[in-house]
């Protein structure tokens, strides 16, 4: 990609540094990598609404020249979903990492809803750091990682506040966002679906929505689980090389 601007969205507990070993700059003359609410040490007011949030990001994209491609993952890509939706025509091509496009009834909501409650609560209780230590050993990422491994290899997990992510949470939860299933016919520009191949979840997902998406593909990556970026950066960065965003 020699011209235009590439967006990197980061996940939950993320940062814009976690993009860091993939050396976007190589990608894009311009990279746009902003911090998502409720993250950071010092997060700025939250938005009320997961919708607020995308509208605020879309104000900052569209002054960005064209080209433009999206790089998103987990919580940023369903934020990167959102903006897809919200104007089909902001981005020529998008790569969404473990992306789900929200709860389609209401029973799923009201479990989800639960589900980050309890997080909440954890956060509340025992502080940012030590959620981080217990969030980073989920099954979801694989084989459990020690607290002091997760300091060495991604110290921008630990610079977050509880209250900062608690907002996180609260606007930008699975819970908390649009069922953007139904809307997933209208996004027109090319997207690549990539998901570790040990996560079976989000690899079902995925195989749905290529189903809806008028241009989709899926990319597996294998020995993955939640978070390729993490678990295979080298292929990644292959992949980013060679295939949409190139």
């Amino acid at each position: 990609m020699k011209s235009g601007s590439l967006v990197a969205l980061h996940g939950f507990l993320g940062h814009p540094d976690a993009f860091g070993s993939l050396a976007l700059g190589a990608l894009a003359p311009h990279v746009h990598s902003p911090v998502l609410l409720g993250h950071g040490p010092h997060p700025a007011a939250p938005a009320p609404t997961f919708e607020a949030e995308v509208e605020r990001l879309r104000q900052d994209i569209e002054a960005l020249p064209r080209p433009r491609r999206l790089l998103a993952y987990s919580q940023g890509a369903r934020v990167g979903l959102g903006l897809l939706a919200r104007c089909p025509d902001l981005f020529d091509a998008a790569v969404l990492i473990g992306v789900q496009p929200g709860c389609a009834s209401p029973g799923e909501r009201s479990a989800r809803r639960q589900l980050e409650d309890s997080w909440i609560a954890r956060l509340e209780d025992q502080g940012a750091a030590a959620f981080v230590d217990w969030w980073c050993q989920l099954p979801l990422f694989g084989p459990a990682r020690t607290p002091e491994a997760v300091r060495e290899s991604e110290p921008h997990r630990y610079h977050h506040t509880s209250a900062g992510l608690v907002s996180a949470l609260l606007v930008l939860g699975t819970s908390q966002m649009p069922n953007l299933w139904p809307v997933l016919p209208t996004i027109r520009c090319p997207v690549e679906l990539w998901v570790g191949a040990l996560d079976a979840k989000f690899t079902g997902i995925a195989e749905l929505m290529a189903k809806d998406l008028a241009q989709a593909r899926v990319q597996r990556f294998a020995g993955a689980h939640h978070n390729p970026l993490l678990d295979c950066p080298a292929e990644v960065r292959a992949q980013l090389r060679s295939g949409l965003l190139a």
